[in-house]
């Protein structure tokens, strides 16, 4: 992996590779301390204590998010190996926990243009789930205005699927668009595409659903930080409070996501209810594409990961 120096963003979006025809509006500049943060050629790598429910348990395990930077290739959708044409803030999170012997990772990539301006959403998403019962892979391009969406499962009843999904905002763009500006979050009774790991673990068809949401101050207690503030989330498709879902967010710059918690009813059979909760416990910048040698282990160590195989 090569991390290049971002170049000042092009507008060169059409009304063939973008939705609507309207004209591009004026970019928004981006702020000296959002230049110093995030185009400063380093990643922000994040680790959260996980407690994950799965099988109607609780299970433990660990959530890394990595969030950076980099050019990107609108049409083809895709990292540019030069400049490119658009930037993007780009938010992978990987989910590692244990079930009984065996272990699942959960991987899931949103890549959203800087340039709120002009682009409403990410443009691309793409989720996997490996487990030892096998794979499944999924990804969403927006193309004029609507998500094409391809699912591929193991699962008979899921299979193969390729559909569209229209007016609604990815909940795994969230992540970004706390990190970019909170004010951008949407609010009251909206139209939302729960996150891939969701519909992954509840074998949930992924739709556009239903919620309401709001931003409030934290008043708990279980999560740290300056100034803490809330994004709640109620999915009500199913039923009242079907899911709920917090992040929970500093109020300053760079907005620091110090937690996260989602609560359905989990399990096949006996379902109960039961709250998913990640704990931020280290973070730090680091240009790890070139930390990939023997002797950057102590950096692993560093960041509170432990060798695998116990080597």
């Amino acid at each position: 992996m090569h991390q290049k120096t971002l170049v000042p963003f092009l507008l060169v979006a059409t009304c063939a590779l973008y939705s609507g025809c309207a004209p591009l509006k004026p970019a928004k500049p981006l702020s000296a301390e959002f230049n110093s943060y995030w185009n400063a050629g380093k990643a922000e790598l994040s680790r959260y204590e996980l407690t994950q429910a799965r099988y109607g348990n609780l299970n433990h395990g660990e959530l890394i998010t990595i969030m950076v930077t980099e050019p990107f290739l609108e049409e083809k959708q895709v990292k540019a190996d030069g400049p490119g044409d658009v930037a993007v803030l780009k938010a992978h999170t990987v989910r590692r926990f244990t079930t009984g012997i065996y272990d699942y990772t959960m991987m899931t990539s949103s890549f959203k243009p800087l340039d709120e301006a002009n682009y409403d959403r990410s443009l691309k998403i793409t989720a996997t789930s490996l487990d030892w019962c096998g794979h499944t892979f999924m990804q969403l391009n927006l193309r004029s205005g609507a998500y094409r969406v391809q699912s591929r499962s193991y699962f008979e009843s899921e299979g193969d699927q390729d559909f569209s999904l229209t007016n609604a905002v990815p909940e795994d763009e969230i992540w970004q668009r706390i990190r970019m500006d909170p004010r951008t979050l949407p609010v009251g009774d909206v139209s939302l595409i729960p996150s891939a790991v969701s519909a992954r673990l509840r074998h949930r068809p992924l739709a556009a659903e239903k919620a309401s949401a709001t931003i409030t101050d934290y008043g708990g207690s279980e999560f740290k930080g300056a100034r803490l503030r809330e994004y709640h989330i109620v999915y009500a498709q199913g039923g009242p409070e079907e899911r709920v879902v917090q992040f929970i967010f500093e109020e300053k710059f760079p907005y620091k996501i110090v937690g996260l918690k989602e609560t359905y009813m989990d399990g096949f059979e006996k379902p109960r209810k039961l709250t998913t909760i990640a704990i931020l416990k280290k973070q730090i910048m680091l240009d790890y594409w070139r930390t990939h040698n023997p002797e950057h282990s102590a950096l692993r160590t560093e960041f509170g990961l432990g060798p695998f195989g116990g080597q």
